[in-house]
Order: structure tokens, then C-alpha cells, then sequence
């Protein structure tokens, strides 16, 4: 999903945030990481059989 590196910058700069956060279908990049594994989750609605395989709880907005 996406440039891998941007994935594993994210995830490495996930560790030192409060918050991470996403827009729009910038949350299929969050879910790549594993960020959103087991939580819920939202984008747009074609994006959430994706949010699933990335372990997310898809959720309506």
C-alpha cells in the first residue's frame, strides 16, 4: 500500500507522537503500518475492505 518508504516513516515516527492522524484515504497508509490494527477506524467507503486487511475496524464517519 503505497511508497514503502512513507509507510516505514510513518510507523517509525508514530512511536514518538501523541496523536497520529490521517485525512481522507491517507488512513489506508496509517493501517499499513499497523497503526490501526484493532481500532476503529474510518475513509472513504471503497477503502474499508482494505482498512479490514490491515486488521482496522472500519467504521462509518
Amino acid at each position: 500500500m503505497g511508497d514503502p518508504h512513507i509507510i516505514e516513516w510513518i510507523a517509525q515516527v508514530h512511536k514518538t507522537t501523541k496523536w497520529t492522524t490521517s485525512g481522507y484515504t491517507s488512513a489506508l497508509s496509517l493501517a499499513a503500518t499497523g497503526v490501526l490494527c484493532g481500532l476503529n477506524a474510518t475513509t472513504h467507503w471503497l477503502g474499508h475492505d482494505v482498512l479490514k486487511q490491515f486488521g482496522a475496524i472500519p467504521t462509518k464517519a
